[in-house]
Parts: structure tokens; sequence; C-alpha cells
């Protein structure tokens, strides 16, 4: 309820909309609404935050910039496979597989930065095309004043690092930051937080490294793992808090699942332990050689426990 005064504004990144809505929920139950309506507070997923910065820190460059959905993303591809340099006879017969593809490419090298002049393209000719073509796509996005998500953070960043006046705009107006599932943030994301707290180093970074499960696109586990010697090795103290009491599990889960923790090379060591006073049942293994047999015992069981 006491906000100190050299709290200016608050960021505060979550993973999912669901999570979004879930966090104000809380928030505004806790906290009287005109208390909270005192400080300059901004909650949603990195994409909409880099998004309301751009609309709102911009002077109106990007007020009337839309969002591109994943799925109209591929339907905007689609929609200019000419301009991309296809065939009318390749976009016949495979139009929106193309689109797809395309749609993955273009995201990969937003996300992580890639040099495509640079990249080893070992003997795929439509890899090395797909590539090609990105500049053309990124200039009609520009065009047509769009953004897809990639683009959003890569665009924020880049109006973050070479515009001044953009930058002490959002600067002079946010202080502190709270980032949740860091274990799930690819690299163009880890860089864009840290370079939007380098003048306060005012961050609370939340996750855990043995639950990260997006690397398929594009989440790097060792961005929360590498948190504190970034802040460390830049002379600003990083302290860590450990979470080690799981509130929803029994013991026999918890303790099978530490066991599993312990052996791991990487990451933050920890001890997990359950919170309830309660053993639980002893876990099962099973193993499925197909996931139709996986999900088909799942029901059965369901079944079971219902009776």
């Amino acid at each position: 309820n006491n906000v100190n005064s050299d709290v200016k504004g608050i960021i505060i990144c979550t993973f999912t909309r669901k999570a979004t809505e879930e966090l104000k929920t809380r928030l505004y139950s806790k906290i009287p609404y005109e208390k909270v309506n005192k400080i300059n507070l901004v909650i949603g997923t990195i994409h909409s935050i880099c998004y309301h910065l751009l609309s709102n820190y911009s002077e109106g460059v990007y007020s009337d910039y839309s969002i591109l959905p994943d799925d109209i993303q591929i339907t905007f591809i689609y929609s200019k496979l000419e301009n991309l340099g296809f065939s009318s006879e390749v976009i016949k017969k495979r139009g929106w597989q193309l689109s797809e593809d395309l749609g993955l490419i273009f995201n990969k090298i937003t996300d992580e930065n890639l040099d495509i002049d640079s990249l080893c393209y070992n003997d795929e000719p439509d890899i090395e095309t797909y590539c090609k073509v990105y500049p053309t796509y990124v200039k009609l996005l520009k065009k047509f004043k769009l953004l897809d998500f990639a683009t959003i953070q890569s665009t924020f960043l880049n109006e973050f690092r070479t515009n001044v006046e953009f930058k002490k705009r959002v600067t002079l107006d946010f202080s502190h930051f709270f980032v949740d599932e860091y274990q799930d943030v690819n690299n163009l994301q880890d860089k864009l937080l840290k370079r939007l707290v380098k003048n306060h180093n005012r961050i609370i970074a939340v996750g855990d490294d043995d639950q990260s499960i997006y690397s398929f696109r594009g989440a790097n586990v060792q961005n929360i793992i590498n948190f504190p010697d970034y802040f460390n090795n830049n002379s600003f103290k990083c302290y860590i808090e450990k979470l080690e009491f799981n509130r929803r599990s029994t013991s026999n889960i918890t303790n099978f699942n530490q066991k599993i923790i312990s052996k791991s090379e990487r990451g933050v060591t920890k001890s997990i332990r359950s919170y309830r006073n309660i053993e639980g049942d002893i876990h099962e293994i099973w193993e499925f050689d197909t996931d139709v047999a996986e999900a088909k015992y799942i029901e059965e069981s369901i079944k079971q426990i219902q009776e």
C-alpha cells in the first residue's frame, strides 16, 4: 500500500494473456483502485507492453500500427507471396504451406536476431531463398503499418537503442520492472528487458530453469541461469531468493522430482520440498509406444478414478 516516492512507474511482464488477467484481478482485489491508479502501471505480455510503449511514447509514429496475430500473419504472407518473388505456379501448388514455413523462418530470424548473410544453408536452396526474402517481408510490414509478434519486440528494441527522445520518455516514466516466467524468454526478449532496465536496474525476474518448456519457440534457459552474472558483472548487486516450498504437490511427488533435479548438471541448485504435510500416492512411471496408447491409458485411468 505504501509506494516510495522514487517509483515513477512499474512494468509487469507476464507470459500469457490469461496470466495477465489473473494478475490484474489479484492486484485490484488487494489494493484499492485509487491507490493503484496513482502509479503509472502497465501489466501485460512482453508483446503487448512493447506495443503499448511504441504506441504511446513514439510521438505518433506507431500509434496507427496494427498487430498481426500468428494466424493472420500467415494470411498476410500468403497474400504477398508474389511480392516476395514466388511464381503463381508455386503459389497455386503449395501456397499455404509455403506461407506457414515462411512465417516460422521470419519469426526465428527476428527473435534470434540472425544475420541472413552469414548463415550456413548447408546446400538447402529453399531455406536460403526463404531467408533472403525476409528484408522484403519487413518492408511490406512497414508499408502496411503492421507489426507481427516478433517485429513488435525488435522494433521496440531498435527504437530504444537509436531514438534518444523515445528512450528518454520511457526511462523517465518507468523505474521498476517485474518479469514472470523468465526461463521462457528468448534472446531478443532478454536483450530488450536488460536494455529497458539499464538506467534503473530495479528488476525482479521470477522463474525456474527446470521448467523451461518453450525451447521450440526460441526460449533460452541460459537467460535466467546467467541473469545474476549479467548484473553482478555490471557492478549492480543481484540477490537470489529461492522459493523451494512446493504448495501444490504431495511429498512423494516432490521428493521424486527433487531426485531428478539434483542429477541435472546445469542451472541453479535447489532443494524442493512439499509445503503440505501429506505423503500422497506413490507415483507410477509408464512408457508407451505411441501417443494414442498413452491417451487411451489416461482415459481409462480417469474413468477408474471417477468410478
